[in-house]
């Protein structure tokens, strides 16, 4: 059975959905201050997208950057807004890519703030040698954009740098 629960916002319950995948959070987080809500979130709030892969940040900040253009015309909450919901997501949330995808590409496109390391070895999505794949993705960058994917990232998610 695939049960799915309705997001955290709309119902008290975890934003959960059955099976395995990341077209949950894809799905979610656009909603997340969408028309007619207004979501406060408190100081300090972070957040981590993790085991669900990365290559879809890229849409995703373009995406709610779009709508939220497209729907402050009529809605004052989102006009009001201080920050584009991109940079929200800059500010507060983590992502980890998986081995197999292409972890440079990500952070040429979106920039080294946004990606962390993790791997889930043993498990295939963890990769065999996830240190050294990543290690060769990011060969090309400066030594802070790997600092930030091999650690600072992950110890700035969980408020420890």
């Amino acid at each position: 059975m695939n049960a799915r629960a309705q997001p955290s916002w709309d119902s008290g319950r975890p934003a959960t959905e059955g099976g395995s995948g990341a077209a949950p959070l894809p799905r979610a987080v656009p909603r997340l201050p969408g028309p007619g809500r207004r979501v406060r979130a408190p100081p300090g709030l972070r957040a981590g997208a993790i085991e669900l892969g990365a290559s879809w940040v890229v849409g995703l900040l373009r995406n709610v950057d779009h709508a939220q253009r497209s729907f402050a015309r009529s809605e004052p909450d989102l006009k009001a807004l201080p920050l584009k919901p991109s940079e929200y997501l800059r500010l507060q949330v983590r992502f980890t890519p998986f081995p197999f995808e292409d972890t440079a590409w990500l952070i040429d496109q979106c920039g080294p703030e946004l990606f962390m390391f993790s791997t889930d070895y043993p498990h295939p999505e963890g990769g065999r040698h996830p240190f050294e794949i990543f290690g060769e993705a990011l060969a090309g960058f400066d030594d802070d954009a790997r600092d930030r994917f091999f650690w600072r990232n992950g110890a700035e998610l969980l408020g420890i740098s």
